[in-house]
């Protein structure tokens, strides 16, 4: 079992390496933190547009790359998509794929 230390250490390793991939890719300089607040936004973005999307069948839902991506990244089973009735959005992951370098990171 992973202790929240280890984890958080884990965690933090994976976004300096998000944030390292992306500078070396010749993207703007951004902290860990707001890397991570950028992914917890779009996330929370995809995760209400694919709610909607499952309770009016697709209907008008502006559905994008970046969410499409964000669901294979979550995984489309995730309980962070379909929910758990009552349940909290806790925006946990196992490891991300980048989309920079194709290589996977894994907090």
């Amino acid at each position: 079992m992973l202790s929240s230390t280890l984890t958080f250490r884990m965690k933090t390793k994976a976004w300096l390496t998000v944030q390292e991939k992306l500078v070396g890719a010749g993207y703007p300089h951004r902290t860990k933190e707001q890397l991570k607040k950028k992914w917890e936004d779009i996330a929370s973005s995809t995760k209400a547009k694919y709610a909607q999307k499952r309770k009016t069948g697709g209907g008008a839902i502006e559905w994008t790359t970046i969410d499409e991506q964000v669901t294979d990244i979550l995984g489309k089973d995730n309980r962070t998509l379909t929910s758990i009735p009552g349940g909290i959005d806790s925006g946990a992951t196992t490891s991300v794929q980048c989309a920079v370098d194709n290589t996977t990171v894994t907090p």
